[in-house]
Parts: structure tokens; sequence; C-alpha cells
């Protein structure tokens, strides 16, 4: 957080966003986009909930709970934003193909796609009993929060160092989610 407003971090960012879109191309661009999508937060919200409604059904409600209490992730970003305001990426210094508004640290996108897809790998990996299964889906879950993240950089939405605080608030609070998983869900942690 205080790094952050350093000339020589605004230098790192730059730097670094400029690297990045030397590959950008159309289709490059489109993936990106659809990334972003996936991780803006009605997606997650509505991802969530289902998540909340399909755990719930397969006799892991309080796994169904956490997973939706993921989304407080998105006031609590807007939280952080407050507290640290950082001006986001402008056109002239990198090509910003997706604008978007309000504060840039630290990135929503990352944060919250790495509380609920980090949620989600979490509970694949302790309850699929099929070990190709779990290894796959619990390997696809926990790269979605890394492909958003990098989106946005791409983009030119976020700077590296926003992402970077994204990843770690977001990996802070599924940590919390993870412990809080373990006292109250310790009757679905038994196997079946």
């Amino acid at each position: 957080s205080l790094l952050v407003h350093s000339p020589g971090m605004q230098r790192f960012d730059e730097t670094f966003s400029m690297r990045v879109q030397r590959f950008r191309n159309r289709g490059l661009d489109a993936v990106a986009r659809a990334f972003t999508v996936a991780g803006n937060p009605a997606p997650l919200v509505l991802w969530a909930a289902l998540a909340a409604i399909a755990l719930w059904q397969f006799g892991r409600p309080w796994a169904g709970m956490l997973a939706a209490l993921t989304m407080l992730g998105q006031p609590i970003n807007l939280a952080m934003k407050v507290i640290s305001p950082r001006t986001r990426p402008v056109q002239g210094v990198i090509h910003v193909i997706l604008p978007a508004v309000g504060f840039s640290f630290p990135s929503g996108h990352a944060m919250v796609a790495a509380m609920f897809f980090g949620f989600l790998a979490m509970v694949a990996w302790i309850h699929l009993p099929d070990r190709g299964l779990r290894i796959a889906l619990t390997a696809l879950l926990a790269c979605m929060p890394l492909v958003i993240g990098a989106s946005r950089i791409y983009l030119g939405a976020h700077w590296f160092s926003d992402v970077i605080a994204g990843w770690t608030a977001g990996v802070f609070f599924l940590l919390v989610l993870a412990g809080i998983y373990k006292v109250v869900g310790g009757a679905e942690l038994m196997p079946r």
C-alpha cells in the first residue's frame, strides 16, 4: 500500500504493462475481455449463488454459505480502494483497451476471484472423491484468479501492483474463510 504511490513502483508498473501489451492482437483482446467479464461482479454473484445452491444440494450447506460469503469481497475491496486511492492506467502511458472507472488499488477482479474460485478449489480438493476429477477441477479453479488478474493488466484496467495486491488480499480472506469452514463445517469435512 505504501509502495504503490512511489515513483519507482509507478515506473515498474508502466514498464510491466508495456511489455505485456507488446503481444497485443485481436484474438488476445477477445480472450482477455472474456476473462475480465468472468471476474465482473454480476457474473460472480450469480456463480456464487449457483455454487451455494449446488453445495447445499450435495449436503455441504456450510461450504455453500461460505461460497456465497466470498462475495463480501466486493464491498471490502471498495473500502480498501478508499483507504489507498490510486488512479487507473490512462491512455497515452499504455494502451487502455477496456476503460474502467473508480480507483485502481487493489484490483477487485483479482481479489474477489481469488476468494471465490480459491474457495471452490479448496472445496473441490476436500470433497471430490475421484482423484483425476479432483486434481483437474482444483487446478482449473485455482487458475481462474490468475488469468482474470492477468487480463486486467493486459486490458489496461489495472497496474501489476494492483493485481498483486488484489490476489494477496483475496488469499488472506480465503484463508479466513477456510479457517471458518474448518470450525463450523467440521461435520462436512468427515469422510462419508
